[in-house]
């Protein structure tokens, strides 16, 4: 008998319900419950994000819109009065009047498309060719990213028997899934015999920045605040004579290595990162997947990029996360403003399409609580390898999404964390200058002060300190009507004491001698002084 494992009934996607219940449920019913669960939450930050853009795939395939912002208040609304006096087919207009319309399409399209969701399918498997066999095939664990991830992450104990390890039906679809929105760069020793021999993995969209989604009260708020317009001309330009699909709706993948233009958003969304086969076997009266077909495929035309709606960009590239830069100090990213006073001439920079899109919506009178969900990883392409991925979770104030007081507010308080950052290094340097210096003719060596005053590690401090109190000041101007004086004056308070917390952590590292005492006497007043020229005369006071 040939395996079998359909996605739309099987459970395998993980969720979380209000209460913290973990659920494990089946496309459809993902959908369907949606309006009941907290969100969707798999085993790793990068899974989460990937399992996010397969169901906004799915509700964009459904709906083959929403085209305008119009009719995404149609459907945060459950009312149509935007929608009055369009003459839209009937079933159509009927997908904007009510969720739940909306969701009973949703099982109609899934209905009707209920075999390609097939893991194992003999003709059109899931996300992967049917006809790809290599001689040499590769084990699960190449394509699932939380298993491959270095000893430190410290996921597993004991550590799992990878050369061994049969992954479930349901694990090995989570694996798929994340793979091909995440598939890294780096050499391809496998030769794919339908597309000859290539050299190398292309890395797909996602790893190359950090996905911005926005989140609401449930699942289902969550994904529509994500649903932002999409037509022939949006987010992803339509490619002229080729039909914009999902990688199911698709007959045949024509194109072979090298690069191509998406045919639109959602093969965007759906793009083969990898040719993929997994291997089904039975043990024990069930399915499962040991070894895995795969080699790499074509690569997203770069241009491509800039109408991805969850990327943030820093200058020309998209925003990424790093293991040692705290997501806060980009905020300017997020909320459209520069930070960095070398390149204030530049004025303000554009906030990720998805937060333009809600503000879009919000002028429409959609409110509701807001937050931000930012997924990202800091990779090594070359070696295929994650060396972290992170999940952060900030405030949206509504007042952020306006260019007004808002986000001068949420700039003046980056700005200060950034100056008094580097005002605590100045200080640093002075302790160390000062201390190497006693006791001996001339000035220290400048390596040598560079040397001891990283070796405290106080600044590896300082910035993760601050952290809480900045989702604390963004809670703060979440309020309806916000006291942006008395949350700047917190923030500023909160950086204060981070700064002194992080100098004290290297004074002490120097000892209790004279020598210390005095380098330490040196770098207090020099810090003292920075702060006191940075914080304004509420905070002084």
């Amino acid at each position: 008998m040939h395996p079998s494992f359909n996605l739309v009934d099987e459970p395998w996607i993980p969720c979380l319900t209000p209460e913290g219940q973990a659920v494990t449920l089946g496309l459809r019913d993902v959908l369907r419950r949606s309006a009941e669960l907290a969100e969707v939450r798999a085993p790793s930050p990068l899974g989460t994000a990937a399992l996010i853009r397969l169901l906004l795939a799915v509700l964009h395939a459904t709906l083959r819109g929403p085209r305008d912002t119009a009719e995404r208040a149609c459907l945060w609304r459950g009312v149509c009065r935007p929608c009055q006096g369009r003459r839209d087919t009937a079933e159509r207009a009927c997908l904007w009047r009510d969720p739940r319309a909306l969701l009973d399409a949703v099982d109609g399209y899934l209905a009707k498309w209920r075999d390609r969701f097939d893991l194992f399918h003999p003709e059109y498997p899931f996300w992967q060719e049917a006809a790809l066999r290599l001689e040499k095939p590769r084990r699960i664990t190449f394509i699932a990213l939380e298993l491959s991830a270095p000893e430190e992450f410290g996921l597993f104990d004991p550590p799992i028997d990878k050369a061994a390890h049969a992954a479930s039906a349901a694990d090995a679809a989570r694996y798929l899934v994340t793979r091909q929105s995440y598939t890294l760069g780096g050499l391809d020793r496998a030769q794919n015999r339908p597309y000859g021999m290539q050299r190398r993995f292309e890395s797909s969209p996602p790893v190359l920045g950090a996905l911005v989604f926005v989140t609401g009260r449930n699942l289902l708020k969550t994904l529509l605040l994500n649903l932002v317009p999409y037509t022939e001309r949006v987010p992803i330009p339509a490619t002229a004579g080729r039909p914009d699909a999902p990688i199911w709706e698709r007959d045949s993948l024509p194109w072979g290595p090298g690069e191509r233009a998406p045919d639109g958003y959602l093969d965007y969304l759906t793009w083969p990162s990898s040719a993929i086969r997994l291997e089904p076997e039975w043990e024990g009266g069930r399915v499962v997947v040991r070894t895995v077909h795969i080699c790499a495929r074509n690569k997203v035309w770069p241009g491509a990029l800039a109408g991805d709606p969850f990327f943030a960009w820093r200058d020309t590239q998209p925003l990424a996360l790093r293991r040692s830069r705290a997501l806060w100090r980009d905020s300017g990213a997020l909320f459209g403003f520069v930070s960095d006073e070398r390149v204030r001439r530049q004025g303000q920079v554009p906030k990720p399409p998805v937060l333009r899109e809600l503000a879009a919506l919000a002028s429409r009178g959609v409110a509701t609580h807001w937050g931000l969900l930012v997924v990202g990883a800091d990779a090594e392409r070359r070696k295929q390898q994650v060396h972290m991925w992170r999940a952060e979770s900030l405030p949206l104030p509504r007042a952020v999404l306006e260019e007004g007081d808002a986000v001068q507010e949420v700039a003046r308080a980056v700005q200060l964390g950034e100056a008094v950052g580097g005002s605590l290094g100045s200080a640093l340097q002075k302790m160390a200058r000062q201390y190497l210096s006693l006791g001996r003719e001339g000035a220290p060596n400048g390596d040598d002060v560079t040397r001891l005053a990283r070796s405290w590690n106080a600044e590896a401090q300082y910035w993760p300190a601050l952290e809480s109190p900045f989702r604390r000041f963004l809670a703060d101007l979440c309020a309806p009507s916000p006291d942006f004086d008395a949350a700047l004056l917190g923030w500023q308070a909160a950086v204060r004491r981070a700064a002194w917390a992080a100098y004290d952590t290297a004074a002490r590292q120097l000892g209790e001698d004279a020598a210390a005492f005095r380098a330490r006497i040196h770098g207090e007043r020099l810090l003292g002084d920075y702060l006191h020229w940075h914080l304004p005369a509420k905070e002084k006071a």
